[in-house]
């Protein structure tokens, strides 16, 4: 859990924040309405705040005190005052503030918790930098760590090419456009190439062109342009927006291909995915081996716990299906209520029943706690193996499979 100072002395201001962050579970807010306080919550646990909201004048702190001593401390800090002063605000951008965020009207806390939001994920966020220069680059990247972002620098596009190429955290690309052997516009195009709008968002960067060049970094692939030199707020907000663009893809993405429950792919995209992968095996004379599981008994879970307690249970075995099927060719699903499914590329026949088997007996010793009780189950499995293209064939001979393992017992493998 992250946690948050709040150093505010305004109770109605405060109270407006702290219901701003009523949703979020994962922020624990710490708040202090004058320096006093807040100077007792950095000794009784210093290095354990995430990030500082500080008013710029308090009761016993009216020239900016409290925001020294949060910046003092490590702590990445946001200023929000009723007063605008463009020296004072300089001054604390200056000092390494990350926003100057005005208290005059309510859009001014959205923004002010947006920004936390974005603070906060921006800390398991990766960003590559690539200039030829290396005072560009190191100026970039301190201010894209002071806004919390990993970074990670290239000194040219071929550098940078092979950092993508090793690494698949990279979120976002921002480069410039004047460097020998290969400039801005023909690193954006081979990006390209492997990395959708949707995957990596990339922010061409310039000192010279304007407008031409701004629409030219777009239409070779970038997904925005920054003019040198640019002001810091600038920078932020443009990184800002196209991540949190990149997010509401991936969430969108989400809802469409994955099971909302448990995070596992729906009915749907096992489908759409497993027949080409069952396609693409069956030309190269491959074999694919597809199960059909359910849960045993899980109706009684529902009866005896209720269905939250049988929520939890599927969360569970969702999981351990997950962590197991993590090779590259596996695939599986939920495809509705107790049931679940899953494909693997088959090298080896010999491999395969140990494969099931050794999911069937994690899902044996999870121990699931519930409401004071701890709640275990076991699963049944219905596999074939097959060379032919056919996925919908291969599922229904799974699921006669299946029915046989359930009424020889449960708890089961049963293979053909």
């Amino acid at each position: 859990m992250e946690r948050l100072l709040v150093i505010e002395d305004s109770s109605f201001f405060l109270n407006l924040i702290i219901k701003g962050f009523e949703d979020e579970p994962e922020i624990e807010l710490v708040t202090a309405e004058n320096l006093a306080a807040a100077k007792a919550h950095l000794e009784d646990r210093p290095g354990d705040f995430a990030l500082a909201l500080v008013d710029l004048h308090l009761p016993d702190a009216q020239e900016g005190d409290a925001v020294d001593l949060t910046l003092n401390h490590g702590i990445p800090s946001v200023v929000f005052t009723s007063n605008f002063d463009v020296d004072i605000r300089q001054k604390f951008l200056d000092a390494g503030v990350l926003d100057f965020v005005l208290k005059d009207n309510p859009s001014s806390l959205d923004y002010l918790l947006k920004l936390t939001r974005r603070m906060m994920k921006n800390r398991s966020t990766t960003v590559l930098v690539v200039d030829d220069s290396t005072v560009a680059l190191r100026m970039c990247g301190d201010l894209l760590k002071r806004y919390q972002l990993n970074v990670v620098e290239a000194k040219s596009a071929a550098q940078a090419l092979d950092v993508l190429a090793a690494r698949d955290d990279i979120r976002m690309v921002i480069t410039d456009h004047e460097m020998p052997e290969m400039n801005g516009f023909d690193l954006v195009t081979t990006i390209r190439r492997e990395h959708g709008r949707d995957e990596v968002a990339i922010i061409g960067v310039s000192g010279s062109g304007g407008a031409p060049l701004s629409a030219k970094f777009i239409k070779h692939g970038a997904n925005d342009f920054i003019a040198k030199p640019y002001l810091p707020e600038e920078l932020y907000t443009r990184v800002a927006l196209n991540l949190d663009i990149l997010e509401s893809i991936e969430a969108l993405t989400a809802a469409a291909t994955k099971d909302f429950l448990t995070g596992l792919f729906n009915r749907r995209t096992f489908f759409d995915v497993g027949k080409r992968i069952v396609s693409t095996r069956s030309r190269s004379k491959f074999k694919c081996a597809a199960a059909m599981l359910d849960i045993d008994h899980f109706k009684s879970v529902n009866d005896t716990y209720g269905h939250d307690a049988g929520d939890a249970v599927l969360k569970v075995v969702a999981q351990t299906i997950a962590e197991h099927a993590n090779r590259g060719g596996d695939l599986c699903a939920r495809l509705g209520g107790e049931e679940f499914a899953l494909m693997l590329e088959v090298e080896n026949l010999d491999n395969v029943a140990p494969y099931f088997e050794k999911l069937r007996a994690a899902i044996e010793e999870q121990v699931i706690p519930y409401d004071g009780t701890d709640i275990r189950v076991t699963t049944s499995f219905g596999v074939v193996i097959s060379d032919q293209p056919e996925l919908e064939h291969m599922l229904m001979a799974a699921d006669e499979n299946l029915y046989k393992a359930k009424n020889n017992g449960r708890n089961q493998v049963v293979i053909a």
